[in-house]
C-alpha cells in the first residue's frame, strides 16, 4: 500500500514537470505522425513506376528468349498492369488535387487524429476516458472480414484507428499500434489491448 501511494505521488510528480514544460516550451508528445496527400502520392507513383518496370522485364524476358511465353500471357500481363498503372497514377494525382494533412498524436493527457476530409476517423479523446484498445475482427459465411483497430472508451464507445498512411510501418521494426499501445501506457498502464472476434450466420 505505502509501495502504490509512493509510485503514484512519483507518476504525478512527473506528470506536473511534463505539464509545466508544455507550458513553456510547447506540446510535448508521447506519439506523434504527420503526412500529407501529396508525400502519401509519392507511393503510389512508385507502385504504378513498378508495374511498368514488370511489363518491362516481360518484354526483355521475352525478346532474351526468343518468345518463350505465351501470347495469351503476355497480353493480359501488359493489360493488366497497364490498368493498375493507369489507377495509381489517377489516384496519386487525385491526392494532388486535394491536398490534406494526417495528424495523429497522444500526448500525456490526450489521443488525437486528425484525417483530411473525414469526420468518423478523426477525434480527440481524454486519455484518462479509454478503457482499451480493440482490434476487432468480424467472422462470417464468406470468410474474415476486414479488421478493425481502434480505442475503446469507458463508457462502451468505439473510435476506429484508420492506418490508411501507414504511420512508418513500411519501416524496418515499426509496428504503429504497438507504438500507440506503449505510448497510452506510459500516461495509464491500465490501458490493455484486446482482440474481439464476432461471428455472423450471414
Amino acid at each position: 500500500m505505502v509501495l502504490r501511494r509512493f509510485t503514484w505521488r512519483i507518476r504525478t510528480a512527473i506528470y506536473t514537470v511534463i505539464n509545466r514544460v508544455n507550458d513553456c516550451f510547447g506540446t510535448m508528445y508521447l506519439y506523434h505522425f504527420k503526412k500529407n496527400r501529396k508525400q502519401q502520392a509519392k507511393l503510389f507513383i512508385n507502385m504504378g513506376i513498378a508495374c511498368w518496370i514488370y511489363i518491362l522485364g516481360v518484354f526483355i524476358y521475352d525478346t532474351q528468349f526468343n518468345g518463350q511465353l505465351s501470347s495469351d500471357f503476355k497480353q493480359i500481363c501488359y493489360f493488366v498492369m497497364t490498368i493498375a498503372s493507369s489507377l495509381l497514377f489517377f489516384v496519386a494525382w487525385r491526392f494532388y488535387q486535394r491536398d490534406g494533412t494526417y495528424e495523429m498524436s497522444i500526448t500525456n493527457t490526450t489521443f488525437c487524429i486528425s484525417y483530411p476530409g473525414s469526420k468518423k476517423w478523426s477525434f480527440s479523446i481524454n486519455i484518462q476516458d479509454i478503457d482499451r484498445i480493440e482490434r476487432r475482427i468480424s467472422h462470417s459465411h464468406a470468410g474474415k472480414g476486414i479488421p478493425k483497430v481502434g480505442v475503446v472508451t469507458k463508457d462502451g464507445n468505439f473510435y476506429e484507428i484508420c492506418l490508411n498512411f501507414f504511420n512508418g510501418e513500411f519501416k524496418a521494426g515499426l509496428n504503429p499500434i504497438k507504438d500507440i499501445h506503449q505510448a497510452l501506457n506510459r500516461v495509464y498502464p491500465n490501458i490493455s489491448y484486446k482482440v474481439n472476434n464476432t461471428y455472423s450466420p450471414w
